[in-house]
């Protein structure tokens, strides 16, 4: 008995509690973290709910580089700011990488259209020729193209240039040609023109005064308005005369004619008295014959009172 009662008084041994898991979000959705943990900041986003606290070197990290955003802020709003570099000027009052627009269609030999009128560009250079000023535009489409400023305008402008049209046509009209042969020299008897050559306006010329006309044979012109009349106009103008001399009239200078070229007015030229020439259609200006002497390559536009009438086909 007192054996058993020994036994009965021991203490009992305690029962340990098993280390169990909760198993309570199982089935639920799981939310992605809202900062990428990967990162110093998204890793003591993820210490501090967990209640871990940031070691002295974290602490310092942060603090140095809260301390160079904000010194790169105040530099920011401290720095003076630095005004832009004034336009390169190339000639004339344009500079480099004015916007244009062209006021010209241009097509290639293959008749493959290169420019068109309205097409905005940017100039890129400049150059001048004797008096003349060539400006290079590079355009939207990638094309490269020399032209003359009375071939530009400025955006705001261009509706009001092109209402204002050209000297007597407008871009498109179909025109022939009033003189009986042009071929400039230096060009090719590819490139010359003859009497009733039909063609359509382009634009205004290089040449203050002229247009620009590609005839259909594909060479392209810069005359002067004078020269050319409408298409359905042409069987009623072909006749007229001009003043008492018609086209074909033989006729001869009554004195030494003086004058220069329209596209190098700086260069003085002149021409013998008593020289022989042939009428060959109206001059530049109303009231003027345009005549190709004999011993000149080039045509002259001189009034009908400095000519004598030798011979006439009329």
């Amino acid at each position: 008995e007192d054996a058993g009662e020994a036994e009965s008084e021991a203490p009992k041994p305690k029962l340990k509690r098993a280390q169990t898991t909760n198993l309570g979000f199982v089935g639920k959705p799981t939310q992605r973290p809202a900062a990428d943990y990967r990162t110093h900041e998204g890793l003591q986003a993820l210490k501090k709910p967990m209640g871990v606290e940031q070691d002295a070197s974290s602490k310092r990290s942060s603090a140095r580089a809260k301390a160079a955003a904000e010194a790169a802020a105040t530099d920011a709003m401290e720095a003076p700011k630095v005004p832009p570099a004034p336009p390169r000027s190339l000639a004339d009052g344009h500079s480099y990488g004015e916007k244009v627009v062209s006021l010209i269609s241009r097509t290639s030999p293959g008749n493959k259209l290169m420019i068109e009128s309205g097409q905005e560009g940017t100039l890129v250079g400049a150059v001048k020729k004797s008096s003349d000023l060539w400006l290079l535009v590079q355009f939207q489409r990638g094309t490269d193209w020399w032209l003359a400023p009375s071939q530009l305008s400025a955006p705001p402008s261009f509706g009001s240039v092109r209402a204002a049209g050209l000297s007597g046509f407008t871009w498109g009209c179909r025109v022939k040609c009033l003189v009986t042969y042009l071929c400039p020299p230096g060009s090719s008897l590819q490139q010359d023109v003859w009497l009733g050559g039909e063609g359509i306006v382009i634009g205004p010329s290089a040449v203050k005064g002229k247009i620009a006309v590609c005839f259909d044979d594909g060479t392209e012109w810069s005359i002067w308005p004078a020269l050319l009349c409408k298409s359905e106009d042409y069987d009623k103008v072909v006749t007229q005369k001009f003043g008492k001399l018609g086209r074909g009239d033989r006729v001869r200078s009554k004195g030494k004619l003086c004058g220069a070229r329209s596209y190098s007015p700086e260069v003085a030229e002149s021409l013998a008295e008593g020289s022989d020439g042939t009428v060959v259609g109206p001059g530049h200006s109303p009231g003027a014959v345009l005549v190709h002497f004999d011993s000149d390559d080039k045509v002259w536009s001189v009034k009908p009172s400095q000519l004598a009438s030798t011979s006439t086909c009329i």
